[in-house]
C-alpha cells in the first residue's frame, strides 16, 4: 500500500495535483490543471493514507516525503473556485446508466456526482486533519470551503421530492458519502427503496458500488446483488467476459474487457462474511467488533486479516444443531462479540486469543 502511496507521490504535479494513472491517461480526464486526473483521482491521496493508518499504524505521516506531499495537495485543491472545479469530474464512472451524449460515455446525475466529489475529497483531508496535527493544514481554510461547498450543493441540486439531481442510485450514494444524510436523515432508506425498485441492481458506478457495500445497512440487499445471476450482474459479466471483470456491465464501444475497478466487492468479504469490523473513525484501532453476516445458503466461511497488532483469523460453519465461530486475535486488540453469539471458550497461545463462541 504504501509502495503504491509512493508512486502516486512520486508523479505528482509541480501544482500538487495527482495524475490519472489509467488506461488511456490523458483522454477525457477532466482534470483540474494541466496532467492531473479528475476529482476521482486526487481522491486517491488522502484515502490511501487514511487506510494505512488505520490498519498498518500512523508512522505513515513520519515520513515527510508524504507530509509533504499531502501540504501541497490540499493547498493544490483550496485554490480552485467551486464553479469551476465541480466540473472536473468524471462523476460515478461505470453506472448501468451510463448513455452516450455527444458521443461520451456519461454517467447519471454526472452534475451533482462531480460537485459532491469535491466535498467528499476535502471532507478526506478533514478526518486526517484530526489525527495529524503536526502537519501544516490550512483547516480554518479547508472549514470555510467544505461549509461553502455544502451549502452550494444543497441549494442547487436538492429537490422538493427529496433527493439529488434526476435521484439516481448514484446521486444518493454520493449525498450519504458526503455527509448530507445529516441535513436530509431520509436519503438512506430512500436509497434502499430505491435499489429495490430497480429489482435490486446496484446501478452505481465504481465509487458508488465501492461505497454502498460501506454505507447500506442491509446485508441481505447486498448478498442478493452479489449472488445475481441475470443481467446485469456480475455472474452474467463474468459469464460473457472469458471469466473476467469489465469496465461496464454492458459493453461499450472502447471500454475495457479486463478491469479492476468493481472489485471492492472484497471488502465487503472481510467486513460482513467473516464480521471483523474495527472502529471506522479511530486510526490504528484496536477496538474490534466480531459481527459477521450468515446468509441462508452458505454453510461455512474462513478468511484472515493482516494488520499491525498481527494477524486475524476467523471462521464460521454450520451444522444441524449450530453455528460455531472460530477466532484467532492478537492478544492487543480489544475484541467483542455481536449480541447474537456467546463465548464459549478462550484461550491465550503466542500472544494470541484462540476463541470459541456459538450462535444463541
Amino acid at each position: 500500500m504504501k509502495k503504491v502511496l509512493l508512486d502516486f507521490i512520486f508523479d505528482q504535479t509541480l501544482e500538487g495535483g495527482i495524475t490519472q494513472t489509467a488506461p488511456f491517461m490523458g483522454i477525457q480526464t477532466f482534470g483540474p490543471s494541466n496532467n492531473a486526473g479528475s476529482l476521482g483521482w486526487q481522491l486517491v491521496l488522502p484515502i490511501i493514507v487514511l487506510k494505512y493508518m488505520k490498519y498498518y499504524g500512523m508512522s505513515i505521516i513520519e515520513d515527510k516525503r508524504i507530509s509533504v506531499s499531502l501540504n501541497r495537495h490540499l493547498n493544490y485543491l483550496l485554490k480552485f473556485d467551486y464553479e469551476y472545479i465541480k466540473y472536473c469530474c468524471l462523476g460515478d464512472w461505470g453506472s448501468v446508466d451510463t448513455v452516450l451524449i455527444n458521443n461520451k460515455e456519461t454517467p447519471p446525475d454526472k452534475e451533482f456526482c462531480s460537485a459532491a466529489m469535491y466535498l467528499i475529497v476535502l471532507q478526506s483531508y478533514q478526518k486526517l486533519a484530526v489525527f495529524t496535527k503536526g502537519m501544516s493544514f490550512e483547516t480554518e481554510k479547508l472549514e470555510e470551503k467544505i461549509r461553502y461547498v455544502k451549502e452550494k450543493l444543497i441549494k442547487e441540486y436538492y429537490n422538493s421530492k427529496g433527493y439529488f439531481q434526476g435521484g439516481s442510485q448514484s446521486s444518493y450514494i454520493f449525498s450519504l458519502k458526503a455527509g448530507l444524510d445529516k441535513e436530509f436523515p431520509e436519503l438512506l432508506q430512500k436509497f434502499k427503496n430505491q435499489i429495490r425498485e430497480d429489482d435490486g441492481v446496484f446501478k452505481m458506478g465504481i465509487f458508488g458500488m465501492a461505497w454502498s457495500y460501506e454505507i447500506l445497512d442491509d446485508q441481505d440487499l447486498i448478498y442478493q446483488w452479489l449472488t445475481r445471476k441475470s443481467y446485469p450482474s456480475f455472474y452474467s459479466m463474468v459469464s460473457n467476459n472469458s471469466g473476467a471483470l469489465g469496465e461496464y456491465f454492458k459493453k461499450m464501444d472502447g471500454s475495457s474487457l479486463n478491469h479492476a475497478m468493481f472489485t471492492s466487492y472484497s471488502q465487503w468479504f472481510i467486513s460482513a462474511l467473516l464480521g471483523i469490523k474495527f472502529d471506522q473513525e479511530t486510526q490504528e484501532s484496536t477496538d474490534l467488533l466480531i459481527d459477521p453476516y450468515i446468509p441462508d445458503d452458505i454453510e461455512f466461511a474462513e478468511g484472515t486479516l493482516r494488520t499491525i497488532h498481527g494477524e486475524i483469523g476467523i471462521g464460521w460453519k454450520k451444522t444441524q444443531e449450530k453455528t460455531m465461530i472460530k477466532a484467532q486475535i492478537p492478544s492487543t486488540i480489544n475484541y467483542r462479540f455481536s449480541k447474537e453469539f456467546k463465548v464459549n471458550s478462550k484461550t491465550i497461545i503466542d500472544s494470541s486469543w484462540l476463541i470459541e463462541a456459538i450462535k444463541r
